[in-house]
C-alpha cells in the first residue's frame, strides 16, 4: 500500500460512483420529487385567505406543531406553510438515504468482503472514506440546488428563489450532518446492522428531542432546538428571513464528524470496529430452530423500524380529524382526493378509507422487502449452507411467506391503533376503536396479494422481483389521483385495493375480501413449488 493515505481516491471514487450509478439517482431523485411534489397543488388546495387562516390555526396546534414543526414568521404565506409542513420530513428522507449510503460503503462493504478485495490494491488507506464523503457532500448539494431550483420554478409569489435556496440548504445540510455521523458511528460499530441501527435510532431521537422546543414560548432561542440539526434547520426561517447561519454551524458540524471518522479509519483494522462485538452463545437457543424463527431474526429490524414508521404517520393523520370539515369546506380537490362528495357526517367513514388505503399502500413495502430478503441471502451465497443442513427450500421460502404475513398483520393494527390515538388526543368525540380495526383488517386481503406476487416472483422470475415497485406505483397514482382525473373503474380494479369494499364509507363484501385471500394462497403455493424446482444462484 502507498505511503499516502489519499492515494488513488479518484480512482476509487470513480469505482464508488459506478456501483451507485443506479441505487443512488433513483434514491436523490425519489427525495426531490418527495420534497416538491406538493408545491404546484397549493393554489389548488388553498383557494383563498379564508382557507389559508384555517390552515394557520390547525397547524398551530400543540400535537400537529410536536409532529411537523414551528411556527413562525408575522403573516402565514405559502412558503411558511409549506416550510412548517414538509421541511422535518423532507429532511428525514434524505437523512435515510445519507445513513443508507454511508453504511453501504462502510460496513456492509468490509462484511461482504469488498473493502478487502479493494484495500488489496495500490491505494491509500483513506482512500475509500474520502471518495464516500465526496459521494456524500456532492449528493446533498444536489439535491439541495435541484430541490431550490424546482421549488422556484413554479412561480408562486412568496416561494421565491431565496427562500427556496434556503430550505433546499437546510435540508441537505441536516442530511449531510447525518451522512457525517454514520461514518463516525461505522468506525466505532462491528455490524451493519449495528450502524444502521445506532444511526436511524439517533435520528429518531434527534426528531423527538426537538418537539419540546417547538411547541415552547422561547422557541427561537430554546436550547433543545438549537442543539439538534432538525431545530438548527428550522431556525433558519425560509421564506421569511432566510437566515443562514445555522446552516454554517451544521456544515461545520458535519466537517467535524467526517474528520473524526476520517482519524479512526486509519488507525482500527478492517473488519473490526472500536466497540468489542458482544460475544454470543455458543449454541442457538430453541427459538432459533427452523426457518421462521432464522428468518424473524434476519428480518426483525426491518419489522421493527416500519412498525414505528406505521405507527407515527397514522397518528399524525389522526391528528387532522377534528379538523375535517374545514379542510373539505375550503378544498374542493382535497374531497375529490379523498373521495368525498358531499360535507355530511359520513366524511369520517370516508376519510378513514382513504386513509387506511394510503397505510396499506405504504405496509407493502416492508412486507416485500421481508419476502426478498430470502433472494438476498439467495444471492450472497448463504442459502448454500443452509440447504446443505437438513433444511429445506420449501420451509426457508414459507418461512419468510409467513413472517411478512404476520407482519403485514401488525401494520394494520398499528395504523387502526395510531389513527384512533391521534384523532381521540384532538377530538371530543372519535369515531369508534373497533370501526379503525374493521377498516385496516378489510384492506388486509390487499397487502397480502402483493406479497403472494412477491413469492410467486422469487419462486419464478428472481430477477423479475423489482418490477413490483413498479405496480405498486401505478397502485398508489391510481389512489392519489383517481378522485381528481376521473380514473376509469377498469383501471382502479387493476389494483388489489380497488375490489375490496371502502369499509366503513361501504358495506364490508365478503366475496371480493375472501377471492384476494385465496389469491394470495395461490400465488404463495405456485411460488413455492417454483422455488422448489429452480436452481439456487448465488
Amino acid at each position: 500500500m502507498s505511503a499516502n493515505i489519499l492515494a488513488r481516491t479518484g480512482s476509487v471514487l470513480r469505482h464508488t460512483l459506478r456501483l451507485d450509478r443506479l441505487w443512488l439517482p433513483t434514491w436523490m431523485v425519489s427525495c426531490i420529487i418527495f420534497i416538491v411534489c406538493f408545491v404546484p397543488l397549493l393554489p389548488v388546495l388553498v383557494t383563498n385567505d379564508q382557507m389559508l387562516e384555517f390552515l394557520k390555526e390547525t397547524m398551530s396546534s400543540p400535537a400537529v406543531v410536536a409532529m411537523c414543526g414551528m411556527m413562525y414568521g408575522e403573516e402565514y404565506t405559502f412558503g411558511v406553510m409549506y416550510s412548517q409542513m414538509m421541511m422535518l420530513w423532507s429532511a428525514l428522507v434524505v437523512c435515510v438515504m445519507n445513513i443508507m449510503l454511508v453504511n453501504r460503503h462502510t460496513r456492509k462493504d468490509e462484511e461482504e468482503g469488498r473493502l478487502e478485495l479493494l484495500c488489496s490494491l495500490p491505494i491509500g488507506r483513506a482512500a475509500p472514506l474520502t471518495s464516500l464523503i465526496i459521494v456524500v457532500v456532492a449528493a446533498n448539494v444536489v439535491v439541495a440546488l435541484l430541490v431550490a431550483i424546482s421549488m422556484a420554478s413554479f412561480g408562486l409569489e412568496s416561494i421565491d428563489f431565496a427562500g427556496s435556496l434556503i430550505f433546499g440548504a437546510s435540508v441537505g445540510s441536516i442530511g449531510l450532518v447525518f451522512g457525517a455521523l454514520t461514518l463516525l458511528v461505522a468506525q466505532i460499530s462491528s455490524t451493519s446492522k449495528s450502524t444502521l441501527g445506532f444511526s436511524l435510532g439517533i435520528l429518531f431521537v434527534m426528531y423527538l428531542l426537538r418537539a419540546p422546543a417547538d411547541m415552547a414560548d422561547d422557541a427561537a432561542t430554546n436550547p433543545l432546538g438549537l442543539i439538534t440539526p432538525f431545530g438548527l434547520g428550522q431556525r433558519t426561517y425560509p421564506f421569511y428571513e432566510n437566515s443562514w447561519w445555522p446552516i454554517h454551524v451544521m456544515i461545520l458540524v458535519a466537517v467535524v464528524l467526517a474528520l473524526a471518522a476520517l482519524a479512526l479509519n486509519v488507525r482500527r483494522n478492517h473488519g473490526s470496529g472500536l466497540l468489542p462485538t458482544r460475544s454470543g452463545r455458543r449454541h442457538g437457543g430453541r427459538l432459533l430452530n427452523g426457518q421462521i424463527a432464522l428468518g424473524f431474526r434476519l428480518v426483525r429490524s426491518v419489522i421493527i423500524v416500519w412498525a414505528l414508521v406505521m405507527l407515527i404517520l397514522s397518528i399524525s393523520y389522526g391528528l387532522v380529524f377534528n379538523d375535517l370539515y374545514g379542510f373539505y369546506e375550503e378544498s374542493p380537490l382535497i374531497r375529490a382526493i379523498m373521495g368525498v362528495s358531499i360535507l355530511t357526517g359520513e366524511i369520517f367513514d370516508a376519510t378513514i378509507n382513504s386513509l387506511t388505503t394510503l397505510m396499506s399502500i405504504i405496509a407493502v413495502i416492508p412486507v416485500v422487502l421481508i419476502v426478498h430478503r430470502l433472494r438476498t441471502e439467495e444471492q450472497r451465497g448463504r442459502l448454500e449452507l443452509v440447504f446443505s443442513t437438513a433444511s429445506s427450500k420449501i420451509s426457508a421460502l414459507l418461512g419468510y411467506t409467513v413472517i411478512a404475513m404476520i407482519a403485514a398483520l401488525l401494520f394494520q393494527l398499528l395504523t387502526a391503533v395510531g389513527m384512533w390515538t391521534g384523532a381521540t388526543i384532538v377530538m371530543d368525540d372519535p369515531v369508534a376503536f373497533e370501526i379503525y380495526v374493521k377498516a385496516a383488517l378489510n384492506l388486509l386481503p390487499g397487502v397480502l396479494a402483493f406479497e403472494g406476487l412477491a413469492v410467486l416472483l422469487i419462486g419464478l422470475i428472481p430477477r423479475a422481483i423489482h418490477a413490483i415497485w413498479l405496480y405498486l406505483i401505478y397502485v398508489f397514482y391510481v389512489y392519489y389521483v383517481g378522485g381528481v382525473f376521473a380514473i376509469s373503474e377498469i383501471f382502479i380494479r387493476l389494483s388489489p385495493f380497488g375490489f375490496l369494499a371502502k369499509y366503513p364509507a361501504e358495506t364490508f363484501e365478503p366475496l371480493p375480501f375472501f377471492t384476494l385471500l385465496g389469491a394470495f394462497v395461490v400465488l404463495s403455493a405456485v411460488g413455492v413449488v417454483a422455488y422448489r424446482a429452480r436452481d439456487i444462484k448465488s
